[in-house]
C-alpha cells in the first residue's frame, strides 16, 4: 500500500474489508514485530493524531471495554494514577446534578456488590490500619475532637442510610450526605432539615432489646438529645429514624419527611 506525501498512515481510514485483508496479511504486529515499536512521535503528529480522533464517538461497548482496561490497568500500576494537577479532574467542581447521579450509582453499586462494601471497611482493620497501636497526645486530641466536626464522617454509608437514600432519590429529591455542620446528619435536605439514621444497638432503641445490650447506650442517648436540641434551637428541623423503622416501614419515614417539606411552616419534630 503506498501512501502519499503529507498523509501519514494513522490518519487513513480503511473499509472493514480492507482492515481485515491487513490483518490476515499480517496476523502479528507484537513487540518487535510492529513497525512503529520504539518510535517516539513528535508535538507535531500527536497534534494530528488528536484532530483525526475530533467528532468520533466510541460505541457503548467499546467505551465499557476501555474503561475495564483502565481499572485493571491502574490497579496493576497505581503508582501510573494521575495524582495532583496531573490529574484531568484537578481543580475542577462537579455541577449538582452531576453529583447526584454520582451518588446514586455508588449506592446502587455498593447493593449489588456487598462483597466490595467488606473488602473496603476491611482494608483499614487492625494492623492493617496505618495509626495501629499509635497513640495521641491530649493536645493533639482536641484538634482532632475540633476538626472531626467538620469532616464527613463516615466516609461509607450505612445499609439503612442507603435504603433512605435510594427512597429520596426515587422521588427526585435533591440532598446531602453528612452535612459538616454541627452533628454532621446523615441526610440534609435544604433550607434545614437534618435527618438521622439511628441503629437500635448503639443508640439504645425504646422499643427493641437490642438497645440494653449495648453499655454505651445511655451516653449515646445523651449525646443525640444533646445534638437534636442544639439544631433546633439554631433552626434546623431535626428528624431521627430507628433501625427498625426503615427495615419494618420505610414509606412511614417517607411520609414523614415528605409532610415536613410540603407543610413549609418551620415545624421542629423528632420521631420517637
Amino acid at each position: 500500500m503506498v501512501f502519499k506525501k503529507g498523509h501519514p498512515p494513522y490518519l487513513s481510514h480503511h473499509s472493514e474489508e480492507t482492515k481485515l485483508k491487513i490483518r490476515m496479511h499480517h496476523p502479528d504486529f507484537s513487540g518487535e514485530k510492529n513497525p512503529f515499536f520504539g518510535h517516539k512521535w513528535s508535538e507535531k503528529q500527536r497534534k494530528l493524531i488528536v484532530l483525526s480522533h475530533i467528532g468520533k464517538k466510541h460505541s457503548e461497548e467499546t467505551k465499557k471495554k476501555i474503561s475495564i482496561a483502565k481499572l485493571n490497568y491502574y490497579k496493576a500500576h497505581p503508582e501510573a494514577l494521575p495524582k495532583g494537577a496531573k490529574n484531568p479532574m484537578y481543580g475542577k467542581h462537579l455541577t449538582s446534578k452531576t453529583k447526584e447521579k454520582i451518588s446514586k450509582a455508588v449506592i446502587e453499586y455498593y447493593i449489588k456488590h456487598p462483597e466490595v462494601r467488606k473488602q473496603l471497611s476491611l482494608k483499614y482493620s487492625g494492623s492493617n490500619n496505618p495509626f495501629y497501636g499509635k497513640h495521641h497526645s491530649l493536645e493533639a486530641r482536641k484538634k482532632m475532637a475540633e476538626k472531626r466536626k467538620h469532616r464527613i464522617i463516615p466516609f461509607i454509608d450505612t445499609k439503612l442510610e442507603e435504603r433512605l437514600q435510594l427512597a429520596l432519590l426515587s422521588l427526585n429529591i435533591p440532598f446531602e450526605k453528612h452535612k459538616p455542620i454541627y452533628g454532621q446528619p446523615d441526610i440534609f435536605i435544604s433550607p434545614n432539615i437534618c435527618i438521622f439514621v439511628d441503629g437500635c444497638y448503639w443508640h439504645g432503641c425504646y422499643k427493641c432489646k437490642k438497645g440494653t445490650q449495648n453499655k454505651n447506650y445511655l451516653v449515646r442517648r445523651k449525646i443525640d438529645r444533646l445534638v437534636t436540641k442544639k439544631l433546633q434551637s439554631q433552626g434546623y428541623v431535626v428528624l431521627r429514624f430507628w433501625e427498625h423503622e426503615i427495615n419494618e416501614n420505610l414509606q412511614m419515614c417517607i411520609e414523614k419527611i415528605l409532610s415536613i417539606l410540603n407543610s413549609n411552616a418551620g415545624d421542629r419534630f423528632e420521631s420517637s
